[in-house]
């Protein structure tokens, strides 16, 4: 389990420079989803996990798979707030549902190593 987290926290990417932060910061204000999830993730480099699920809470109202696994992620470690597996299953299943492999991958996990017994939901047409 701890290969796969790790895995996932440096698939967030690689530290952004100054000037791109502030395009990234710009952008996110104007609603772009990639640039929130972006700039979510800088922030939890940087351990400012208040400042990253703001940005997350942004991402997530548009829908974002990326969002709701990252939000997951928190939840199911802990970061920035007591560890809470159930909320960590609610956003894992939603992101899976739209056919994100990692929020699979995170379900599978919880369910090998907590037995949580999560389902992933058909998408209603």
């Amino acid at each position: 389990m701890k290969f796969l987290i790790i895995a996932i926290v440096m698939a967030i990417s690689l530290p952004t420079a100054a000037a791109d932060l502030d395009t990234t910061t710009r952008e996110a204000k104007q609603g772009i989803v990639s640039s929130q999830v972006e700039l979510a993730k800088h922030y939890i480099r940087d351990s400012d996990f208040k400042r990253a699920m703001f940005w997350l809470a942004e991402a997530k109202r548009q829908g974002n798979p990326d969002a709701q696994t990252l939000i997951g992620y928190m939840y199911h470690t802990g970061a920035g707030m007591e560890p809470n597996l159930k909320l960590a299953q609610v956003w894992y299943v939603k992101a899976a549902n739209q056919g994100h492999k990692e929020a699979l991958e995170m379900l599978n996990i919880l369910n090998r190593t907590y037995n949580t017994g999560a389902m992933i939901l058909k998408p209603k047409d």
